[in-house]
Protein backbone atom coordinates (compact mmCIF):
# COMPACT_ATOMS: atom_id res chain seq x y z
CA UNK A 1 0.00 0.00 0.00
CA UNK A 2 1.43 3.40 -1.00
CA UNK A 3 0.39 6.34 1.16
CA UNK A 4 1.01 10.08 0.80
CA UNK A 5 2.83 12.19 3.36
CA UNK A 6 -0.50 13.55 4.62
CA UNK A 7 -0.83 10.38 6.69
CA UNK A 8 2.59 10.79 8.31
CA UNK A 9 2.31 10.66 12.06
CA UNK A 10 3.77 13.47 14.17
CA UNK A 11 5.73 11.84 16.99
CA UNK A 12 4.41 14.12 19.73
CA UNK A 13 0.87 13.93 18.36
CA UNK A 14 0.28 17.65 19.09
CA UNK A 15 0.04 19.04 15.58
CA UNK A 16 0.41 18.33 11.87
CA UNK A 17 3.81 17.82 10.22
CA UNK A 18 5.14 20.94 8.51
CA UNK A 19 5.33 19.05 5.21
CA UNK A 20 1.56 18.72 5.34
CA UNK A 21 1.27 22.48 5.83
CA UNK A 22 3.12 23.13 2.56
CA UNK A 23 0.82 20.70 0.76
CA UNK A 24 -2.35 22.13 2.28
CA UNK A 25 -1.63 25.66 1.02
CA UNK A 26 -0.17 24.45 -2.32
CA UNK A 27 3.11 26.15 -1.50
CA UNK A 28 5.13 26.78 -4.65
CA UNK A 29 8.64 26.26 -3.27
CA UNK A 30 8.91 23.42 -0.77
CA UNK A 31 12.70 23.33 -1.09
CA UNK A 32 12.89 26.99 -0.03
CA UNK A 33 10.65 26.16 2.93
CA UNK A 34 13.24 23.64 4.18
CA UNK A 35 16.19 25.98 3.58
CA UNK A 36 17.28 24.48 0.24
CA UNK A 37 17.89 26.31 -3.03
CA UNK A 38 17.67 24.98 -6.59
CA UNK A 39 19.59 27.53 -8.72
CA UNK A 40 17.93 26.66 -12.04
CA UNK A 41 14.42 26.84 -10.59
CA UNK A 42 12.56 29.83 -12.05
CA UNK A 43 10.82 30.49 -8.71
CA UNK A 44 14.07 31.47 -7.01
CA UNK A 45 13.54 35.15 -7.84
CA UNK A 46 10.03 35.04 -6.37
CA UNK A 47 10.50 33.01 -3.17
CA UNK A 48 12.56 33.60 -0.06
CA UNK A 49 14.31 30.87 1.88
CA UNK A 50 12.74 30.08 5.25
CA UNK A 51 14.85 30.10 8.41
CA UNK A 52 14.74 27.59 11.26
CA UNK A 53 13.21 30.23 13.52
CA UNK A 54 10.36 30.80 11.06
CA UNK A 55 9.66 27.10 10.69
CA UNK A 56 9.66 26.69 14.49
CA UNK A 57 7.27 29.62 14.89
CA UNK A 58 4.88 28.11 12.36
CA UNK A 59 5.05 24.73 14.11
CA UNK A 60 4.23 26.35 17.47
CA UNK A 61 1.30 28.23 15.93
CA UNK A 62 -0.15 25.03 14.43
CA UNK A 63 0.12 23.27 17.79
CA UNK A 64 -1.51 26.19 19.59
CA UNK A 65 -4.34 26.17 17.05
CA UNK A 66 -4.87 22.45 17.65
CA UNK A 67 -4.98 23.00 21.42
CA UNK A 68 -7.34 25.99 21.11
CA UNK A 69 -9.83 24.00 19.04
CA UNK A 70 -9.54 21.10 21.48
CA UNK A 71 -10.62 23.41 24.32
CA UNK A 72 -13.74 24.43 22.40
CA UNK A 73 -14.96 21.09 21.01
CA UNK A 74 -13.46 18.71 23.60
CA UNK A 75 -11.17 16.91 21.18
CA UNK A 76 -8.23 17.91 18.98
CA UNK A 77 -8.38 18.01 15.20
CA UNK A 78 -4.90 16.49 14.93
CA UNK A 79 -4.82 13.27 17.04
CA UNK A 80 -3.09 13.39 20.44
CA UNK A 81 -2.31 10.92 23.20
CA UNK A 82 -4.02 12.06 26.39
CA UNK A 83 -4.90 10.83 29.86
CA UNK A 84 -7.50 11.70 32.46
CA UNK A 85 -7.43 10.86 36.16
CA UNK A 86 -9.83 10.83 39.10
CA UNK A 87 -12.47 8.88 37.18
CA UNK A 88 -15.06 6.53 38.70
CA UNK A 89 -14.75 2.79 38.07
CA UNK A 90 -18.07 1.87 36.45
CA UNK A 91 -19.91 1.71 33.15
CA UNK A 92 -20.86 4.77 31.12
CA UNK A 93 -18.02 7.10 32.16
CA UNK A 94 -17.65 10.28 30.07
CA UNK A 95 -14.07 11.23 29.32
CA UNK A 96 -13.05 14.85 28.87
CA UNK A 97 -12.44 14.31 25.15
CA UNK A 98 -14.55 12.74 22.45
CA UNK A 99 -13.56 11.29 19.08
CA UNK A 100 -11.73 8.41 20.72
CA UNK A 101 -9.40 6.50 18.42
CA UNK A 102 -7.69 4.05 20.80
CA UNK A 103 -7.33 3.21 24.47
CA UNK A 104 -3.77 3.02 25.77
CA UNK A 105 -0.48 4.90 25.85
CA UNK A 106 1.88 6.05 23.13
CA UNK A 107 4.38 3.26 22.45
CA UNK A 108 7.55 3.78 20.41
CA UNK A 109 9.64 0.85 19.18
CA UNK A 110 12.68 0.63 16.92
CA UNK A 111 12.05 -0.97 13.54
CA UNK A 112 15.40 -0.34 11.83
CA UNK A 113 18.04 2.21 12.85
CA UNK A 114 20.52 3.71 10.44
CA UNK A 115 18.70 2.78 7.23
CA UNK A 116 20.72 4.13 4.25
CA UNK A 117 19.18 6.68 1.87
CA UNK A 118 19.42 6.27 -1.90
CA UNK A 119 19.66 9.64 -3.70
CA UNK A 120 19.80 8.22 -7.22
CA UNK A 121 16.18 9.28 -7.74
CA UNK A 122 14.01 12.19 -6.66
CA UNK A 123 12.37 11.70 -4.27
CA UNK A 124 15.09 9.81 -2.41
CA UNK A 125 14.23 6.28 -1.28
CA UNK A 126 14.89 3.86 1.56
CA UNK A 127 14.54 0.11 1.20
CA UNK A 128 12.82 -2.16 0.76
CA UNK A 129 13.98 -3.39 4.18
CA UNK A 130 12.59 -5.70 6.85
CA UNK A 131 10.06 -4.04 9.16
CA UNK A 132 9.34 -6.58 11.93
CA UNK A 133 6.23 -5.92 13.99
CA UNK A 134 4.84 -3.21 11.71
CA UNK A 135 1.20 -3.98 10.89
CA UNK A 136 0.48 -0.86 8.83
CA UNK A 137 2.30 2.13 7.35
CA UNK A 138 0.12 4.24 9.66
CA UNK A 139 2.41 3.10 12.50
CA UNK A 140 5.66 4.13 10.78
CA UNK A 141 7.54 7.22 11.95
CA UNK A 142 10.83 8.37 10.42
CA UNK A 143 13.49 10.24 12.40
CA UNK A 144 16.76 12.00 11.83
CA UNK A 145 19.41 9.53 13.09
CA UNK A 146 19.84 9.42 16.85
CA UNK A 147 17.14 12.03 17.49
CA UNK A 148 13.43 12.51 18.17
CA UNK A 149 13.00 14.92 15.22
CA UNK A 150 10.64 13.40 12.65
CA UNK A 151 10.64 13.60 8.85
CA UNK A 152 7.53 13.26 6.68
CA UNK A 153 7.67 10.89 3.69
CA UNK A 154 5.97 11.45 0.36
CA UNK A 155 5.13 7.76 0.06
CA UNK A 156 5.40 4.43 1.86
CA UNK A 157 4.67 0.85 0.88
CA UNK A 158 4.52 -2.24 3.11
CA UNK A 159 4.43 -5.63 1.40
CA UNK A 160 5.32 -9.00 2.87
CA UNK A 161 6.96 -7.43 5.90
CA UNK A 162 9.21 -5.26 3.68
CA UNK A 163 8.96 -1.47 3.95
CA UNK A 164 9.77 1.04 1.18
CA UNK A 165 9.86 4.80 1.80
CA UNK A 166 10.14 7.85 -0.49
CA UNK A 167 11.16 11.29 0.82
CA UNK A 168 11.89 14.48 -1.17
CA UNK A 169 15.55 15.44 -0.81
CA UNK A 170 14.78 18.93 0.48
CA UNK A 171 13.20 17.43 3.64
CA UNK A 172 16.41 15.56 4.41
CA UNK A 173 18.76 18.41 5.38
CA UNK A 174 21.10 17.15 8.11
CA UNK A 175 19.76 17.90 11.57
CA UNK A 176 23.03 19.61 12.46
CA UNK A 177 22.46 21.99 9.54
CA UNK A 178 18.82 22.78 10.34
CA UNK A 179 19.68 26.41 11.14
CA UNK A 180 20.25 27.20 7.49
CA UNK A 181 21.77 30.45 6.16
CA UNK A 182 19.51 32.96 4.41
CA UNK A 183 20.84 31.91 1.02
CA UNK A 184 19.97 28.27 1.79
CA UNK A 185 21.83 25.06 1.03
CA UNK A 186 22.38 23.91 -2.54
CA UNK A 187 20.12 21.04 -3.60
CA UNK A 188 23.00 19.61 -5.64
CA UNK A 189 25.40 19.39 -2.65
CA UNK A 190 24.65 15.91 -1.35
CA UNK A 191 26.84 16.55 1.73
CA UNK A 192 24.04 18.81 3.06
CA UNK A 193 21.68 15.87 3.47
CA UNK A 194 21.36 12.90 5.81
CA UNK A 195 22.93 9.62 4.70
CA UNK A 196 20.71 7.43 6.88
CA UNK A 197 17.53 7.57 8.98
CA UNK A 198 15.99 5.80 11.97
CA UNK A 199 12.68 4.04 11.39
CA UNK A 200 10.41 3.47 14.36
CA UNK A 201 6.96 2.11 15.08
CA UNK A 202 4.60 4.49 16.86
CA UNK A 203 1.28 3.09 18.06
CA UNK A 204 -1.20 2.93 20.92
CA UNK A 205 -0.56 0.12 23.39
CA UNK A 206 0.77 -0.43 26.89
CA UNK A 207 -1.42 0.29 29.89
CA UNK A 208 -5.04 1.26 29.31
CA UNK A 209 -4.93 2.88 32.72
CA UNK A 210 -4.69 2.26 36.45
CA UNK A 211 -6.82 2.60 39.56
CA UNK A 212 -6.12 2.73 43.26
CA UNK A 213 -8.18 1.83 46.29
CA UNK A 214 -8.44 4.44 49.01
CA UNK A 215 -9.21 2.76 52.29
CA UNK A 216 -10.27 -0.88 52.51
CA UNK A 217 -11.06 -3.59 55.03
CA UNK A 218 -9.89 -6.95 53.74
CA UNK A 219 -6.56 -8.80 53.55
CA UNK A 220 -6.38 -8.80 49.75
CA UNK A 221 -6.78 -5.02 49.47
CA UNK A 222 -3.78 -2.71 49.79
CA UNK A 223 -4.70 0.98 50.18
CA UNK A 224 -3.36 3.28 47.44
CA UNK A 225 -1.82 0.39 45.52
CA UNK A 226 -2.17 0.75 41.76
CA UNK A 227 -4.05 -1.89 39.75
CA UNK A 228 -4.50 -2.29 36.01
CA UNK A 229 -7.91 -1.59 34.50
CA UNK A 230 -9.75 -2.69 31.38
CA UNK A 231 -11.41 0.08 29.36
CA UNK A 232 -14.08 -0.52 26.72
CA UNK A 233 -15.12 2.21 24.28
CA UNK A 234 -18.92 2.52 24.26
CA UNK A 235 -19.35 5.71 22.20
CA UNK A 236 -16.18 7.00 20.52
CA UNK A 237 -17.76 10.28 19.37
CA UNK A 238 -18.89 11.31 22.84
CA UNK A 239 -15.94 9.72 24.64
CA UNK A 240 -18.02 7.31 26.75
CA UNK A 241 -16.28 4.23 28.15
CA UNK A 242 -16.76 1.35 30.56
CA UNK A 243 -14.05 1.03 33.23
CA UNK A 244 -13.49 -2.07 35.32
CA UNK A 245 -10.56 -3.59 37.24
CA UNK A 246 -8.65 -6.48 35.74
CA UNK A 247 -8.59 -8.15 39.20
CA UNK A 248 -11.86 -7.60 41.06
CA UNK A 249 -10.67 -9.50 44.15
CA UNK A 250 -7.89 -7.00 44.80
CA UNK A 251 -10.48 -4.29 45.46
CA UNK A 252 -12.82 -5.88 47.98
CA UNK A 253 -14.46 -3.43 50.37
CA UNK A 254 -12.70 -0.39 48.92
CA UNK A 255 -14.20 2.80 50.28
CA UNK A 256 -13.17 4.85 47.26
CA UNK A 257 -11.82 3.74 43.89
CA UNK A 258 -10.57 6.22 41.31
CA UNK A 259 -9.02 5.51 37.93
CA UNK A 260 -6.72 7.09 35.34
CA UNK A 261 -7.45 6.29 31.68
CA UNK A 262 -4.97 6.60 28.80
CA UNK A 263 -6.33 7.21 25.30
CA UNK A 264 -5.81 8.79 21.89
CA UNK A 265 -8.31 11.30 20.55
CA UNK A 266 -8.77 13.28 17.34
CA UNK A 267 -9.92 13.06 13.74
CA UNK A 268 -8.69 10.20 11.57
CA UNK A 269 -8.13 10.83 8.80
CA UNK A 270 -7.71 14.60 9.01
CA UNK A 271 -9.42 15.90 5.87
CA UNK A 272 -8.72 19.01 3.80
CA UNK A 273 -11.23 21.23 5.57
CA UNK A 274 -10.13 20.45 9.15
CA UNK A 275 -6.53 21.05 8.05
CA UNK A 276 -7.59 24.36 6.52
CA UNK A 277 -9.17 25.34 9.84
CA UNK A 278 -5.89 24.61 11.66
CA UNK A 279 -3.84 26.55 9.12
CA UNK A 280 -6.05 29.64 9.09
CA UNK A 281 -6.28 29.77 12.87
CA UNK A 282 -2.49 29.35 13.11
CA UNK A 283 -1.99 32.23 10.65
CA UNK A 284 -4.29 34.43 12.72
CA UNK A 285 -2.01 33.87 15.74
CA UNK A 286 1.24 34.72 13.90
CA UNK A 287 2.17 38.36 14.50
CA UNK A 288 4.74 38.37 11.69
CA UNK A 289 4.14 37.23 8.12
CA UNK A 290 5.85 33.97 7.18
CA UNK A 291 8.76 34.01 4.79
CA UNK A 292 8.59 32.61 1.29
CA UNK A 293 6.64 33.43 -1.86
CA UNK A 294 4.18 36.28 -2.22
CA UNK A 295 1.20 33.91 -2.24
CA UNK A 296 1.82 32.70 1.30
CA UNK A 297 2.07 36.28 2.55
CA UNK A 298 -1.24 37.07 0.88
CA UNK A 299 -2.82 34.09 2.66
CA UNK A 300 -1.40 35.28 6.00
CA UNK A 301 -2.65 38.82 5.37
CA UNK A 302 -6.11 37.46 4.55
CA UNK A 303 -6.23 35.53 7.81
CA UNK A 304 -4.99 38.53 9.86
CA UNK A 305 -7.56 41.03 8.54
CA UNK A 306 -9.92 42.54 11.14
CA UNK A 307 -13.02 44.06 9.49
CA UNK A 308 -13.98 47.61 10.36
CA UNK A 309 -17.41 46.55 11.61
CA UNK A 310 -17.75 43.52 13.88
CA UNK A 311 -20.85 41.71 15.07
CA UNK A 312 -21.21 41.11 18.80
CA UNK A 313 -20.74 37.39 18.21
CA UNK A 314 -17.48 38.02 16.40
CA UNK A 315 -16.26 40.38 19.12
CA UNK A 316 -16.91 37.65 21.71
CA UNK A 317 -15.44 34.80 19.66
CA UNK A 318 -12.92 32.61 21.55
CA UNK A 319 -10.19 32.90 18.92
CA UNK A 320 -10.30 36.63 18.21
CA UNK A 321 -11.84 38.86 15.49
CA UNK A 322 -9.48 38.17 12.57
CA UNK A 323 -10.67 36.47 9.38
CA UNK A 324 -8.71 33.29 10.15
CA UNK A 325 -10.02 33.13 13.71
CA UNK A 326 -13.60 33.79 12.57
CA UNK A 327 -13.32 31.09 9.90
CA UNK A 328 -12.20 28.59 12.56
CA UNK A 329 -14.94 29.64 14.97
CA UNK A 330 -17.66 29.28 12.34
CA UNK A 331 -16.38 25.79 11.55
CA UNK A 332 -16.90 24.62 15.13
CA UNK A 333 -19.79 26.78 16.36
CA UNK A 334 -22.74 24.80 17.63
CA UNK A 335 -20.71 21.60 17.78
CA UNK A 336 -20.97 19.62 21.01
CA UNK A 337 -19.81 16.21 22.13
CA UNK A 338 -23.29 14.90 21.40
CA UNK A 339 -22.89 15.71 17.72
CA UNK A 340 -20.34 14.57 15.13
CA UNK A 341 -17.61 17.12 14.51
CA UNK A 342 -17.46 16.81 10.72
CA UNK A 343 -15.68 19.89 9.47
Amino acid sequence: MIVPSSTAKAPDGDGPPLALYTLSINYADECGFWGVTVPDDGRRGLCEVWTLQERNELSRSLKKANEAIQEEVNYPIWPRWLSQDNLPVRKGVSLRHGRLLDIGQKVEEDVQLGVPIDYDTEPATLGPFAAPGVASVDEVCIFHPGSDVAISPSGMELQGGQLWIAIPRCRLVKLGLANNPLKGYLFSEIANFETQLDIKRLYTGGSQGTLFCKGCSCNTCVPNEEHEICVEIVDPYQGIVNIEPVDHHALCNCKSVRATVNYRSGLSPVGEHPMDVLVRLAHSQMAKPPCGCGDIKKIWERDRIVPEFLSRERQMGPFGPTEGAWFAYQAIVGMTRERLFTL
